[in-house]
């Protein structure tokens, strides 16, 4: 892998190589940064070499670039959505400089989309444990528990970024936590269980048979239910997948069935006495 450059400063503005090299060209993506005075300063470059970069930061400084505009005038902040909106715009600003990743910017901005629309209209005086604890009930009524814990979390991000930008109550904001749904433990029958299995319903089926002889019973659904098991027995198939076969999805010459899982299309082999069975049916 190609050596990072190494970076350079210039009337005292640092330029750093931030991501690269570039597959195409094997350019390096360069951002200039200035601290001072509590305050800083960035600009994104772009992809350039490291002679190009001093250039593009040389022609900054003389251009007056590199000076910082004169500050905007205090927003008015009082709602969920204000602080919302303020923040969205410095995540967009960090993407634009490549401190975060476009994935990770549409990962925020869609957490940021959801609690502007459930609690924008909330005062920002008014946000606090109660609220929160509210907001953690109205989630888990409609989203998954991982869902609602990040929601939660990114609630208080943004908080903590207002914070620091002196635009909320200088307070922390709690977080409720979220109780994770235990996972039903699945159980794969053994071998010898589902023969077992097979062999108490074809049992039924053959007393359901002699039933149906006598007219009191028609034993057709107990043959379906046999059959099923059958197939499930022998392929591992799922429930639903083996319930949906159809003889367009069989391949009986080359052993196989196509069927519809949760992954998508898959093609399952059968086993050469399944083969057998359906052959029979068919």
């Amino acid at each position: 892998m190609a050596q990072r450059p190494s970076p350079f400063e210039f009337a005292g503005i640092r330029c750093t190589a931030i991501r690269g090299p570039r597959s195409a060209d094997g350019l390096w993506y360069w951002r200039a940064l200035r601290r001072a005075d509590g305050e800083s300063w960035q600009k994104a470059l772009g992809w350039l070499t490291r002679d190009a970069a001093q250039v593009a930061l040389a022609r900054l400084v003389a251009d007056g670039a590199d000076q910082a505009p004169p500050k905007p005038p205090e927003p008015q902040i009082q709602t969920v959505a204000d602080l919302v909106r303020y923040w969205r715009g410095s995540i967009r600003d960090r993407h634009d400089a490549g401190d975060i990743s476009a994935a990770t910017k549409r990962s925020y901005l869609a957490r940021s989309d959801r609690i502007r629309k459930d609690i924008g209209d909330v005062h920002l005086t008014r946000l606090d444990s109660r609220a929160m604890e509210s907001y953690r009930t109205a989630l888990s009524r409609r989203l998954a528990p991982l869902t609602v814990r990040l929601t939660l979390r990114a609630v208080s991000m943004i908080w903590e970024w207002g914070r620091r930008m002196a635009i909320v109550p200088d307070r922390s904001l709690h977080v409720p936590t979220v109780k994770a749904v235990r996972k039903r433990e699945r159980y794969t029958p053994t071998l010898d269980e589902a023969r077992r299995v097979v062999d108490a319903v074809e049992a039924t089926e053959r007393a359901a048979a002699a039933a149906a002889k006598a007219k009191l019973v028609r034993s057709r659904a107990w043959q379906d239910v046999v059959l099923i098991l059958r197939v499930q027995a022998a392929t591992g198939m799922r429930i639903g997948e083996a319930c949906s076969l159809t003889w367009a999805s069989l391949n009986l010459r080359a052993m196989t069935a196509t069927v519809q899982g949760k992954t998508g299309e898959r093609v399952v082999p059968l086993p050469l006495d399944l083969v057998g069975l359906l052959r029979g049916l068919n």
